[in-house]
């Protein structure tokens, strides 16, 4: 009978303890952002004064908030798909909604809620938005204290805000919009600066947000739209070396080529402090992805796209999906194309960004925004070719200038040979040559 009881006492203390064992179990090292050391490493204060009343510091959804939502004068709620008490564990007698302002900013400005339905009653894709710069709307510009890691984040997120809103097709993009499509190139900072205001700058652990404005004829107004900004790890793709299979191509073979590309982490963001200590509180001390990536990758012989086993998104732009932190080997197949007449053919190479021609510029539709450092995103090898002579002699003409060529094996003691304009001109010319 004793014996039952202690074991009856040890089984009911199992089963108190056991729930507690397993919570510790299953929880992980890192439960979730400490407001304390988050404050401490940003150096911001613990409160701020607005209108004259001290607002205190609060973790809203990973986001810093000064105050609460009923802080803001005539602040109204909407409801919602989501619920802000709920998120909050705040019971402010406003279930299924969401307020317009969570509070205010470490500047003491108004603090958006990402979450609050839209004004507008339709929402217009990104690549249609009229875009409306800061000047144009009277708003303090972003000036140079944001870093260009910053605004990598920042175009990571536009990139792909429009699937957040339900537009699924890439090409309604903020990347097609055509203040950022032309000239090729544009959706860096020097231009995004120009239309996003950055109301929070990202963090690791703390979500950032930016603001635009564009005009919607339908409404008949200027219509704002902020937009959260979630930290993130960016990428840096290398086109690392090409293998052309062959040291000399002769026309109408097919040779087997091998390209090596790299994933790695772009370790910038440690170059600023703050974002290192941030980073560093959540993750560790290794560097790595936070998600996965989809780029554009293009391999040309002559100008002509090579064949390869990746999927092709658009004409002569392939697919590399999922692609993570490592070493890719890409395998090709090419041929000099027919009609060739050069001594050489360049083989070349390009990742994510369509900067140097071998992808075209519809490509941007699938980049990764984020990238900073596109500086060897190409490369480039030049192969001969067998069967081709080039004189590389000027012949002079009253005005133009002309470079002579022609098969080797058709050399003869008088044989027909085309030579080509030098100036631009694309017209060759004939004429009877007698070697001697």
């Amino acid at each position: 009978m004793r014996l039952r009881r202690v074991l009856s006492s040890i089984l009911l203390v199992f089963f108190l303890a056991f729930p507690l064992f397993l919570r510790f179990w299953i929880t992980p090292a890192f439960a979730g952002p400490d407001l304390q050391e988050m404050l401490r490493i940003l150096r911001w204060p613990e409160s701020v004064v607005v209108s004259g009343k001290t607002l205190s510091a609060r973790l809203d959804r990973n986001q810093i908030v000064y105050g609460w939502p009923w802080d803001v004068p005539n602040n109204d709620w909407k409801k919602a798909p989501t619920s802000w008490q709920e998120d909050n564990g705040v019971n402010a007698g406003k279930p299924g909604q969401e307020p317009r302002y969570l509070g205010y900013t470490f500047e003491r400005e108004l603090y958006t809620n990402d979450w609050f339905p839209i004004d507008a009653p339709n929402q217009v894709a990104p690549a249609k938005r009229d875009m409306r710069t800061l000047a144009q709307v009277g708003v303090r510009g972003n000036g140079d204290r944001d870093s260009d890691y910053t605004w990598g984040v920042i175009q990571t997120v536009l990139a792909r805000y429009h699937r957040t809103i339900g537009f699924e097709n890439d090409i309604n993009s903020f990347i097609m919009n055509p203040s950022f499509l032309w000239p090729r190139g544009s959706f860096r900072e020097e231009t995004l600066t120009k239309y996003f205001k950055i109301l929070s700058e990202p963090r690791p652990g703390v979500t950032g947000t930016v603001r635009h404005w564009h005009y919607r004829k339908d409404l008949g107004g200027i219509y704002y739209d902020t937009i959260s900004i979630q930290w993130d790890v960016l990428p840096d793709f290398i086109v690392e070396s090409i293998d052309p299979g062959t040291t000399k191509a002769k026309p109408g073979e097919t040779y087997h080529g091998r390209v090596v590309v790299k994933c790695v982490p772009d370790g910038s963001y440690a170059s600023d402090p703050i974002t290192r200590q941030l980073y560093r509180a959540l993750y560790g001390d290794d560097v790595k992805f936070l998600r996965s990536f989809r780029v554009p990758f293009g391999i040309t012989a002559g100008g002509k796209t090579a064949v390869t086993n990746l999927p092709q998104e658009l004409p002569g732009v392939y697919k590399i999906e999922p692609l993570g932190e490592g070493t890719f080997v890409i395998d090709f197949a090419w041929q000099v194309p027919a009609g060739w007449s050069r001594p050489t053919i360049v083989l070349a190479s390009e990742i994510n960004w369509p900067y140097r021609g071998v992808l075209p510029l519809e490509a941007v539709r699938i980049v990764e925004a984020g990238e900073i450092n596109a500086v060897n995103n190409y490369k480039a090898v030049e192969v001969p070719v067998e069967g081709v002579v080039d004189l590389a002699v000027d012949v002079a003409f009253p005005t133009k200038k002309y470079v002579m060529s022609w098969m080797s094996d058709a050399v003869f003691p008088s044989a027909t040979v085309k030579v080509f304009r030098t100036d631009g001109g694309r017209d060759p010319v004939k004429f009877r040559l007698t070697m001697t």
